[in-house]
């Protein structure tokens, strides 16, 4: 466009010499960020602390929270003591201890029995279609 279309615009102005116009210059390229390579923050959600995590981790706990959430688990769980229970068969007789309190102590089994009665195939016939 000339300068007379430009002021009749409103867009006013001497068009600037060809000394006066600035050089267009390449941008340097800058590397994307590797998320496999790069730490990310995260927000914690039970505390809601930012935190740093590690590439190919995926905590979505502080390590405070992490530490008050499952190392006493992990820790506690391998040396717990566990209670068994003293039950007699109601097929065989057997005494066996069992690592839970059944619900009814007079039709428990022992192991052996148990895993013949989940083996036999079931005493309750389908119902036929006529």
């Amino acid at each position: 466009m000339t300068q007379s279309k430009l002021k009749k615009q409103g867009l006013g102005g001497a068009i600037p010499t060809h000394e006066e116009k600035g050089r267009l210059q390449k941008r340097k390229l800058v590397a994307p960020v590797d998320p496999a390579v790069t730490p990310r923050t995260k927000i914690c959600t039970k505390c809601a602390k930012s935190f740093r995590v590690d590439p190919g981790k995926k905590f979505y706990l502080c390590a405070d929270c992490y530490r008050r959430t499952f190392l006493h688990k992990k820790a506690s769980s391998a040396f717990d003591t566990r209670i068994l229970t003293s039950i007699v068969c109601s097929t065989c007789g057997t005494r066996e201890y069992l690592p839970f309190v059944p619900n009814q102590h007079e039709k428990t089994l022992c192991r052996s029995c148990y895993a013949e009665q989940r083996l036999a195939p079931s005493l309750v016939t389908p119902p036929t279609k006529d």
